[in-house]
């Protein structure tokens, strides 16, 4: 099997159980959403920092250090294996120690508990990280794919269970670490790997040279992803957070699905073509085309429809999440741009530069919720949001170094697509003027209206991404009606 191939393969299972995934969460969200309040959301919300932070010290650099070397040694594998489960056993018991200091910076006792219950999270990652990457790092997404979503359905059962049951926000902290719990269960299963050593000085040095700066860059890629958590759970009411949250979260469920999923699979293929330049900028160029291709109408459509989105779905207590997935939806239109540029730096092992692009962009993004918390918490959204777009520029700038990746060239790239985005946006705003029964069926037409309107006017203008998928899908349908 061809590179394409595998990497195509990889895609249809990442893809396929990444939105299987999503959907089970999304309707296990709602369900937990209904029986819950924002304010239990806003409790959880407001230590996730902490746990966001602590595993990315675990896993984040050395896991894509495994993933991207050309050889990896048992003693390379040993080496992470020992290094990130001390790690999590540290993180850990400070956490544990820590957790009175949190509860009383927000001034809520329940806060010690939670702390240390979902602090679990971190030993479960800890002990499967080489099983994790050595499957991506062989394009395993066959297994990962059935581990994603097993894992998913048990947490859904459960969480809804617990919550079914009168434990309120232990239902959700439960939810947080059951997932990391049963994953590491069946990598283990599927990949029994033990190590052979213990931390090996040599293999350290060569791994760490790459990941050392990929750790520092996401420590504070997650501070600043997450401190707006902080600051509002802070100086707001923590069902504020609790209705900022639920916004952000549906917006990322739908545009962070396929955008993860193309980086993922994509990463450990492209790693493989680093001293092909040529090669690699048409691949990313595909990339581009066919991620915004799909991303733009799907965030599109998400943002039109907020309220009946909310309203028919969460009920009537979540309204004060509406604004929020309308202002922070708009930051769906350039994630994956992030991603793709950024994805450059990792494939050739550009530490330093992955570095300063990130210190300067959360740089920008920390000095606008600095602004914006003098006035509110909806105008800490259009700050994230401004941000978003200032910082493209940034990762575009560094991309631009390695395979002359100019912005003039990744704008004229999607323009068509952008135009045929508007004009299907503006077709999906004229349905919505019509009246409906009841919120579920407005949100049923024009969402489904959209997407033929979408459609449509892409085979209308010929737009090039829409073929790019036929081409990629149609010899995979011909090979399954084939072996019928």
């Amino acid at each position: 099997m061809s590179l394409t191939q595998k990497g195509f393969s990889g895609f249809i299972y990442t893809f396929v159980s990444s939105v299987l995934s999503k959907v089970l969460l999304f309707g296990g969200g709602i369900y937990l959403a209904r029986l819950l309040t924002p304010e239990d959301f806003g409790l959880v919300a407001m230590i996730y920092i902490i746990f966001a932070i602590s595993n990315f010290l675990i896993s984040g650099g050395f896991g894509l250090a495994i993933i991207r070397e050309k050889t990896i040694t048992e003693a390379d594998k040993s080496t992470v294996f020992y290094f990130n489960v001390l790690t999590s056993v540290f993180l850990y018991i400070l956490i544990w120690f820590g957790a009175p200091g949190i509860a009383d910076f927000y001034q809520r006792e329940e806060l010690v508990f939670l702390t240390r219950l979902m602090g679990l999270d971190l030993l479960f990652n800890s002990l499967t990280i080489i099983q994790n990457s050595v499957l991506q790092r062989e394009l395993k997404f066959k297994y990962l794919s059935i581990i994603q979503v097993v894992s998913v359905v048990i947490t859904i059962i459960v969480a809804i269970l617990l919550a079914h049951t009168g434990f309120g926000v232990i239902a959700l902290a439960i939810k947080f670490i059951l997932t990391s719990f049963v994953s590491s269960i069946m990598l283990f299963i599927i990949n029994p790997w033990i190590p052979k050593g213990f931390i090996n000085k040599k293999s350290f040095k060569k791994l760490f040279a790459f990941s050392s700066h990929v750790m520092l860059l996401g420590l504070v890629n997650n501070i600043t992803r997450n401190i707006h958590q902080v600051v509002i759970g802070k100086y707001f009411l923590v069902s504020s957070l609790g209705f900022f949250n639920q916004g952000n979260m549906l917006k990322d469920n739908v545009t962070n699905t396929l955008n993860d999923t193309v980086m993922k699979v994509s990463f450990p293929m492209l790693s493989q073509l680093q001293e092909d330049k040529a090669r690699l900028k048409k691949s990313y160029l595909r990339l581009l085309e066919i991620n915004t291709f799909t991303i733009f109408p799907i965030i599109t459509i998400l943002i039109l429809t907020a309220e009946p989105l909310i309203l028919g779905l969460l009920g009537e207590k979540w309204q004060g999440s509406i604004v929020f997935l309308q202002i922070l939806g708009i930051s769906g239109y350039v994630r994956h741009l992030h991603s793709i540029n950024l994805n450059i730096l990792k494939v050739y092992g550009k530490g330093r530069d992955y570095l300063a692009q990130g210190i300067i962009r959360n740089g920008v993004t920390i000095i606008g919720i600095l602004i914006a918390v003098k006035y509110s918490v909806i105008a800490i959204a259009w700050a994230l949001v401004v941000t978003e777009f200032l910082q493209l520029f940034v990762n575009i700038y560094y991309s631009n170094k390695y395979i002359n990746f100019k912005f003039s060239e990744q704008f004229k790239l999607i323009f068509p697509i952008i135009l045929i985005t508007i004009l299907m946006a503006i077709s999906i705003y004229g349905l919505s003027l019509i009246s409906f029964p009841n919120e579920l069926l407005k949100l049923f037409v024009l969402g489904i209206g959209g997407l033929f309107i979408y459609v449509g006017l892409s085979f209308l203008f010929k737009i090039k991404a829409l073929y790019e998928i036929v081409g990629l899908i149609k010899p995979r349908l011909n090979s399954l009606i084939l072996k019928k």
